[in-house]
């Protein structure tokens, strides 16, 4: 469902026809930067090893900028932030693609010198930027503000985020937000009038003061450098919307207050209250002519849905998602299910699989007739992973709403006679192992020969998940890539026989 990183450009400098061949000064070590994160871009999609090693030589090219002769407030800011941007681009691509894929562990590193400074966790990179921004706070550009909050997003899909963390970050996050919006509307200028800006920004519009205020350099990059945009504002409004959502859920999911305390919760939800209020303010006082909305329109209906698991009406969720069809509205409902299940008692757990199995069994009707219309096009490849990626989980469904009826005090159909409900434990077995063949025999195959290296990739990662899965099923020890072992019921059995 991503449409990518979110990531904004790097800083390029004008083209220089004199080439410089002996690199003494600051400028210099920039451009040549630059030009080294230039030629990574052009091998990322057919050699991403020789595209990592071009990166690195960027990044030692940005670190001899910082130390370099000749030094100017303007030129380090754009060094340090096209240095901590670079390490985001490598984070979110390649070592938490789709939010939690690590594809660098399929690829061989080490002959890449030095490539561990590339791969920087999350945390760090936040730090970077927030150094960045207090350091050089008057000649921060909107570009900056977004991929730091695209950063804090990204921070919340960790497993141990805790309490006291979200509540650091989050009125961080909604001062940023409403400082680089002010900023959007105001450079826009068609779109709004004044009491538009200041309905949004509510308590925030003094704010105005501490808003990036030089101009130097700007010019010099604006042929270059991400143009402002109105879909720049949107994407802005969907990275809020779904920080607000990543909180939600880890607020949902904390059941038994292991990372936040009751109070901390407290807190939380007024922040939350508060901020989606002006959020849907600020998307009802602006209009989105010829603007692509339907990420926007997907974060506020995740918002609605996580309301109804706050509220454990199973019927009204029920009624929530019945009116799904759209695969984007499949997927987001099956990951609205899954925190549901995370967070309602088991009495309501075979339910919410049936639920989600069937979401997912149309999802997957809807991906295979893509596949099919795709064919011949070079789009093959990422719906051969996200149709692999479904029949995975229809199988891990399956294989759970197996250990559920196996445990027939947390089955609904506790009264069934035992015949039938041995009939039912083989189908949904059989069901599962079925599933599971299936992804191992489309993943394993090649999408052409202009199928991208990422995408590659991605197919070998889940092809190994499934891979997997039936290594544990055959008797052998689980592998330290698969992801569900201990989560899911059915597998856990299986290890815990073998104990």
């Amino acid at each position: 469902m991503n449409r990518g990183t979110g990531l904004r450009a790097l800083q390029r400098p004008k083209k220089n026809k004199d080439k410089k061949l002996n690199l003494i000064s600051q400028e210099d070590f920039y451009e040549d930067g630059v030009k080294w994160e230039e030629q990574a871009e052009r091998w990322l999609l057919s050699d991403l090893k020789k595209a990592l090693r071009f990166y690195k030589q960027a990044y030692d090219s940005y670190d001899n900028a910082l130390a370099a002769e000749s030094i100017s407030v303007e030129r380090t800011y754009d060094v340090l932030y096209n240095q901590t941007r670079l390490l985001f681009k490598i984070h979110t691509d390649y070592m938490a693609n789709d939010g939690h894929i690590n594809l660098l562990k399929y690829v061989n590193l080490q002959d890449i010198d030095g490539i561990d400074v590339l791969l920087q966790p999350i945390e760090r990179i936040v730090d970077k930027f927030e150094v960045t921004l207090s350091r050089f706070a008057e000649h921060c550009t909107w570009d900056l503000y977004f991929n730091l909050l695209t950063c804090y997003s990204s921070l919340l899909d960790g497993d141990d985020v805790d309490g006291s963390r979200l509540i650091d970050i989050f009125p961080k996050f909604t001062v940023l937000f409403h400082k680089l919006v002010r900023d959007q509307l105001a450079e826009l200028g068609s779109w709004n009038d004044d009491d538009a800006v200041d309905g949004e920004t509510g308590e925030d519009a003094d704010m105005g003061d501490t808003a990036p205020a030089a101009e130097a350099g700007v010019d010099e990059y604006a042929e270059v450098r991400d143009h402002l945009t109105p879909q720049t504002l949107v994407d802005t409004i969907v990275v809020a919307f779904k920080f607000v959502e990543s909180t939600f859920i880890a607020v949902l999911e904390d059941i038994n207050d292991e990372l936040i305390n009751p109070v901390q919760k407290n807190l939380l939800q007024e922040y939350m209250f508060k901020f989606e209020s002006q959020l849907q303010e600020l998307v009802a006082s602006v209009t989105f002519p010829d603007i692509d909305t339907i990420e926007l329109a997907l974060a506020m209906r995740s918002l609605q849905g996580l309301n109804l698991i706050a509220g454990n009406d199973l019927s009204q969720l029920e009624i929530y998602i019945s009116g799904s069809c759209e695969l984007d509205h499949l997927l987001q409902d099956t990951d609205l299910l899954q925190t549901a299940l995370v967070v309602w008692p088991t009495p309501t757990h075979w339910r919410l699989y049936t639920l989600i199995a069937s979401l997912l069994g149309k999802a997957q009707a809807l991906l295979s007739s893509q596949r099919g219309q795709s064919a011949t096009h070079n789009n093959v490849s990422p719906i051969v992973f996200q149709l692999c990626d479904v029949m995975l989980m229809r199988s891990d469904v399956e294989f759970a709403r197996w250990a559920l009826k196996k445990d027939t005090s947390a089955s609904v159909d506790a009264e069934i006679d035992a015949a039938a409900s041995q009939k039912m434990l083989s189908i949904l077995q059989k069901n599962g192992q079925t599933l599971l063949n299936n992804v191992v025999a489309i993943a394993e195959k090649p999408c052409g020969m202009r199928e991208y290296v990422t995408d590659k990739l991605k197919r070998n990662y889940i092809y190994r998940q499934a891979t997997s899965r039936q290594a544990v099923i055959a008797g052998n020890p689980p592998s330290e890539e698969l992801n569900v072992s201990h989560e899911n019921p059915y597998y856990r059995s299986f290890i815990t026989s073998r104990s």
